[in-house]
């Protein structure tokens, strides 16, 4: 996404999950310089925390789109962290309350 030009925050409950993604982003010649198309601002960074310690950080409809990926298998309740994911995004809290 940040190649595209998205202002991209990867998380990770794991300190040294986040360190490894950011050697490999420090190492990727397309992250580290400027976008190739015209008037995009994309941008990386990491953070180590949880979906729930972000939503409580940054509130809800914090985010246009949120991914998770080859995270749910390592959850202790995945209703409750999914729930958590769809509150972060913008457009999907609305979707939710639809009859």
């Amino acid at each position: 996404m940040a190649r595209l030009g998205g202002r991209t925050l990867g998380i990770d409950a794991s300190a040294s999950n986040i360190a490894i993604a950011s050697l490999h982003a420090a190492a990727d010649p397309a992250l580290s310089s400027p976008s190739l198309r015209p008037g995009a601002a994309g941008e990386l960074t990491y953070q180590h925390t949880s979906v729930e310690e972000l939503l409580a950080q940054r509130g809800p409809k914090s985010y246009d789109v949120v991914c998770s990926m080859e995270v749910i298998e390592h959850v202790d309740n995945a209703r409750n962290f999914l729930a958590n994911c769809a509150t972060l995004v913008k457009v999907c809290s609305e979707l939710l309350s639809l009859p």
